[in-house]
């Protein structure tokens, strides 16, 4: 984790602009002033306010010479360290609303990564609901789901990415992967719009609208069944 954290603000100290460097809170400077102290203790860092604050100052930073200052790979590594307190974790006993794929595989564990992952790019249980719904839409959770879309070109992958405009498995084949991918993909501003929704049933519905029409690019007319998965996920957490 260390090195990881070492290696990604590295950038910060040279790209980012003094006015931005201003803005960004006292945790964070304490980390960025530190980048080059090997006794720095990582364990005291806050991972939730480390993912809010980076992520927040990542599209102030060289984005026109695509310099990304933020490896999402470290989302994993935070949602499943830990030091994350167990914020980003759900009960071994949580019951999945949707426990299995059409297939009638168990999806639950992969349910569970998903939902850690996103804890860990700084969304409330709505957020993470509205995501996941959109996921149980897609694929029902099977990272390799894949099938013929409406333009002729397979989608496949826990999001369907299409293969007109993604290659098919760039994102390559499992849970952790493919997160990572929509991680670096995704806009800063919608995944501003999903941290901030409030974090309530009309939250998780809102979230679930927000990717759909943002990163996913759906039918409108597909909205209420994704906002009645994203009701039931939140139910659920």
């Amino acid at each position: 984790m260390a090195r990881l954290i070492k290696a990604n603000l590295s950038h910060i100290t040279t790209n980012l602009p003094k006015k931005t460097y201003n803005t960004i809170t006292s945790p964070i400077k304490a980390i960025v002033n530190a980048i080059n102290n090997p006794k720095i203790d990582y364990k005291n860092i806050n991972y939730d306010t480390f993912v809010k604050e980076i992520t927040g100052i990542k599209e102030y930073v060289n984005i026109g010479k695509n310099i990304s200052i933020f490896d999402y790979n470290l989302l994993d590594d935070v949602s499943s360290s830990s030091q994350y307190n167990g914020q980003g974790a759900l009960s071994p006993s949580w019951k999945s609303p949707y426990p299995s794929d059409i297939r009638g595989k168990s999806t639950t564990a992969n349910q569970k990564q998903v939902y850690g992952y996103l804890r860990g790019m700084g969304l409330n249980d709505a957020a993470c609901a509205g995501v996941m719904a959109n996921i149980e839409a897609e694929s029902a959770f099977n990272p390799t789901e894949s099938g013929m879309d409406t333009n002729g070109y397979h989608s496949t992958g826990l999001f369907c990415w299409n293969e007109q405009f993604t290659p098919r498995y760039a994102y390559g084949t499992t849970v952790n992967s493919q997160m990572n991918y929509m991680a670096k993909t995704i806009k800063p501003s919608t995944l501003r719009k999903l941290q901030s929704v409030p974090n309530t049933p009309s939250g998780a519905q809102q979230a679930a609208i927000i990717f759909a029409s943002e990163y996913e690019v759906c039918t409108k007319k597909d909205y209420g069944r994704r906002e009645k998965f994203a009701r039931a996920y939140y139910s659920s957490f």
